[in-house]
């Protein structure tokens, strides 16, 4: 999907009524106020449904049971004592939530749930992004994070003379978009609605996107939730 589409969409439809839509196209000098809006929406609704699955690998260091995962430890940021391998793709600082980890072998660690059988490691996730082995792991031991991950944002328009929103990308299946739009048009119209002292418009909208939400769950249209150790094996940690 690109800007434009939503662009495209918000001009004929939701906010066809208003000038920041004018001559059915959005005005590009207001472009920013709507990809405001936008990275907000593309939050919201990856973190209700998992659009998006990524992995890292974890080096443990020693001496150390407590990780954080953020960018600034990963190996390419270029820090001292880097834990997060990343060489070949830098880690964007981009979790929503860790939904596994396992080991080389593709043993499953436990997140603060009962102990492995195996290995007896279990790991406690006192925030979102920290992961905390409550038993010593020998320095140097790998483990692949699996994580449902943020969408990438989409930077502010500085020069609007060669803005061009076809050349966007956006980090959404087509099958979210109406939802996107609701949302989008929810944020933009509350105000304009409020100020005039009829709130009722922009409720509407925001009903209209608890509504998608609730269908497109219905649909069950979530990334597989599958194993898949591909990255972890092609970067030669096995």
């Amino acid at each position: 999907m690109k800007l434009s589409d939503i662009f495209d969409q918000l001009a004929y439809g939701e906010l066809s009524a208003l000038a920041i839509a004018a001559g059915d196209e959005i005005d590009t000098r207001q472009a920013n106020k709507i990809i405001a809006h936008v990275n907000l929406g593309l939050t919201e609704l990856h973190k209700r449904f998992l659009l998006k699955r990524k992995t890292l690998v974890l080096q443990t260091l020693a001496d150390q049971s407590r990780y954080v995962l953020t960018r600034k430890y990963g190996a390419s940021a270029g820090g001292e004592n880097p834990y997060i391998m990343d060489e070949e793709d830098p880690f964007q600082d981009d979790i929503i939530e860790v939904l596994r980890v396992t080991t080389p072998e593709g043993i499953e660690v436990n997140l603060g749930r009962n102990r492995n059988p195996v290995s007896g490691t279990q790991i406690i996730q006192p925030a979102y992004n920290i992961l905390r082995f409550d038993t010593p792991v020998p320095a140097g031991s790998r483990f692949i994070v699996e994580y449902q991950a943020n969408h990438v944002k989409i930077p502010k328009v500085v020069d609007f003379e060669s803005f061009d929103a076809s050349k966007v990308d956006i980090d959404l299946p087509m099958t979210h978009l109406e939802a996107l739009l609701y949302f989008i048009a929810s944020r933009v119209i509350t105000p304009i609605a409020n100020n005039l002292g009829n709130p009722q418009e922009g409720v509407s909208y925001s009903a209209l996107f608890e509504k998608e939400c609730q269908e497109l769950a219905v649909q069950g249209l979530d990334v597989d939730l599958a194993v898949s150790n591909d990255r972890f094996y092609q970067h030669g940690f096995v």
